[in-house]
C-alpha cells in the first residue's frame, strides 16, 4: 500500500477545526493522496466518492441513486470526501465546513492518470474503486479504467478557475461562506516535474487558505 508522507508545516485553523472536509479537484490531482494525509492528522473518517460511485464491471448508478448515495454521506457528523463529481458538488459542498481544492497543472493530472493505469495493468489492486477492487480479487479481469478517453477529457476539459468560482461561492447549511483552502504538490522545479509528477506519494503546500470567496486566488497553471 502506499505510505503517504504527512502534510508539511502547520494545517491552516480552518482544517484544524473542520469535521466535514471536501477534498476537489481534477483527475489525478492527488485528491486521494491528501485526504489520507488529512485523514491521518485529523482523524476524521475518509470516504472515496469513487468506492461509493462504481458498481462492479464498471458500471455507474442512475443519477437520482448517485445523488442520494452522496447525500447520505455528506448528511454524516464528520468526514472527509475525496471525490470532484463535478455536476453534483453542490450536494457535498453545502454540507461541509471545508473545501480543499488540490491544485496540479494537467500535466501532471495526465502523467498520474496514465502512471495509475499502468500500475492497475501490472497488478496494483489497490488502486482500483472499492466494488472492482472485489472483483480482482475473486479473479475477474477488470480494465485500469472505465474509459481512459474520456478520463484524459476530463482531465484536460477540467478548469481551476471555474472550480474556485464554485467553492468559493458556496454556502454551508447555516448560510456562512465555504472555507477554502488551495493547495499544489511540491516540486522544486519545473526540470524534475516530469520525473516526479507520476510519483505515488509527494507533500503538499497551502497556497491559500480563507474562511470565504477570496479574490487572491491563484489562477489556473499553464498545462
Amino acid at each position: 500500500m502506499t505510505q503517504d508522507a504527512p502534510l508539511p508545516g502547520e494545517l491552516p485553523p480552518s482544517l484544524r477545526t473542520a469535521r466535514r472536509i471536501a477534498v476537489v479537484g481534477s483527475p489525478g490531482a492527488g485528491k486521494t493522496t491528501l485526504a489520507r494525509q488529512l485523514a491521518g492528522v485529523t482523524g476524521l473518517p475518509l470516504v472515496h466518492l469513487d468506492d461509493l460511485h462504481w458498481l462492479p464491471d464498471w458500471r455507474r448508478p442512475d443519477r437520482a441513486r448517485w445523488q442520494r448515495i452522496q447525500a447520505e454521506a455528506a448528511a454524516a457528523d464528520r468526514w472527509i470526501i475525496d471525490g470532484h463529481y463535478e455536476n453534483d458538488l453542490s450536494i457535498r459542498l453545502r454540507h461541509a465546513d471545508v473545501a480543499v481544492v488540490v491544485d496540479s497543472g494537467r500535466l501532471r493530472c495526465l502523467l498520474r492518470v496514465l502512471w495509475r493505469g499502468g500500475r492497475i495493468r501490472t497488478g496494483s489492486r489497490e488502486l482500483l474503486p472499492l466494488r472492482i477492487r472485489q472483483q480482482a480479487k475473486d479473479g475477474v479481469r477488470v480494465a485500469a479504467h472505465a474509459d481512459l478517453s474520456r478520463l484524459v477529457r476530463t482531465v484536460l476539459a477540467y478548469r481551476m478557475d471555474r472550480c474556485l468560482r464554485t467553492v468559493t461561492a458556496a454556502r454551508t447549511h447555516d448560510g456562512s461562506p465555504l472555507a477554502v483552502v488551495v493547495v499544489r504538490p511540491h516540486t522544486p522545479t519545473r526540470r524534475r516535474l516530469v520525473r516526479r509528477a507520476a510519483r505515488s506519494h509527494f507533500t503538499f503546500t497551502v497556497v491559500v487558505a480563507t474562511p470565504a470567496a477570496s479574490s487572491a486566488a491563484p489562477k489556473e497553471p499553464a498545462p
